[in-house]
């Protein structure tokens, strides 16, 4: 098990900057999710995607994956996300997890983790965010490389 802390996200996770999105924290327990109508679009490169969220969940080829297995503290513990930016052909594609739970830390199955993620990818073009089950994910197709 890895032990997430926000102090090692930019090592473990190679985390990006500003946040543009945010999970509802007071209604921890609803469920929603939102489809991204402007912005960057997946275009030729939604199998590259997958398999970078594959890597990323499940690892590959003996190697865990960054998002795999990842110790999730309860929200009021550590207000913040699991990020990871990933560069895919000319772009790069933002990963975001939290737990909502305010009181009870978790770790995320590696299923969960892809489904959730791989189902934000499917459900529109230029990405989207959800909350589901006091979980949190977001995909994001952004210009440019990771920085």
């Amino acid at each position: 098990m890895v032990y997430f802390n926000v102090l090692t996200a930019a090592v473990i996770l190679n985390a990006i900057g500003a946040v543009t999105a945010y999970p509802d924290t007071v209604n921890w327990g609803r469920n929603w999710r939102e489809i991204y109508h402007t912005g960057l679009q997946w275009g030729e490169w939604r199998e590259e995607v997958r398999q970078e969220i594959e890597k990323a969940c499940e690892g590959r080829d003996g190697h865990r994956g960054a998002l795999q297995d990842v110790y999730y503290k309860p929200w009021k513990q550590s207000p913040h996300s699991a990020k990871l930016c990933v560069n895919v052909a000319n772009f790069h594609v933002d990963f975001e997890i939290a737990n909502l739970n305010p009181h009870i830390g978790f770790t995320l199955a590696k299923e969960d983790c892809y489904y959730r993620l791989f189902d934000r990818m499917l459900s529109g073009e230029r990405g989207g965010e959800e909350q589901l089950k006091g979980w949190w994910f977001r995909l994001d197709p952004n210009e440019g490389p990771c920085r």
